[in-house]
């Protein structure tokens, strides 16, 4: 979606379009334990264009309900979200935009929340809206970073590998 009235991308000739992505973070955190102690979550997304000249704020929400990453689309997504984290857009392509989700992840490792993926949403669904790389540009991949510890009463737990996380993203 190029957000914008401009025609600035042929296939969409003169729509005003709004873009929402969800994102399915395909890894199940509970596995760390309930001793688990995640200082620092991070979701990171590379900006592939740069049509707003940076500075639109994006919101990053909780999904509230499941939904299915391969079936979902503009008129069966899920609406009900809470706000995570909001940064803005960059001037430059090809650029990472860090989100904090240490709390999210922290509740699902513990049992407390449901993981449902969140979505990306602009705050102002009118403003120029920017495209972001998905799993298949490989070097711009999404990424959740990680920097956790455990009281390690559970030596199993600190032989876990997180090198399989598989994150998977659909615009709509």
């Amino acid at each position: 979606d190029d957000g914008l009235t401009s025609g600035n991308i042929a296939s969409n000739d003169n729509a005003h379009e709004t873009c929402r992505t969800y994102i399915d973070i395909n890894y199940d955190f509970s596995a760390l334990g309930e001793q688990a102690i995640i200082s620092k979550a991070t979701l990171r997304i590379s900006q592939l264009t740069s049509f707003s000249d940076g500075g639109v704020n994006m919101g990053l929400f909780t999904v509230d309900k499941a939904w299915n990453p391969n079936t979902i689309t503009w008129n069966n997504q899920v609406i009900e979200h809470f706000h995570l984290d909001t940064k803005q857009t960059t001037a430059k392509a090809n650029k990472w935009i860090e989100y904090n989700i240490t709390e999210y992840i922290n509740n699902i490792a513990q049992g407390i929340a449901t993981d449902n993926g969140l979505v990306l949403k602009y705050l102002n669904e009118r403003q120029q809206c920017e495209v972001l790389n998905n799993n298949e540009r490989v070097g711009r991949e999404p990424q959740v970073i990680i920097d956790w510890g455990e009281n390690w009463e559970d030596p199993a737990l600190a032989e876990m590998a997180l090198d399989d996380i598989t994150i998977n993203v659909r615009p709509v």
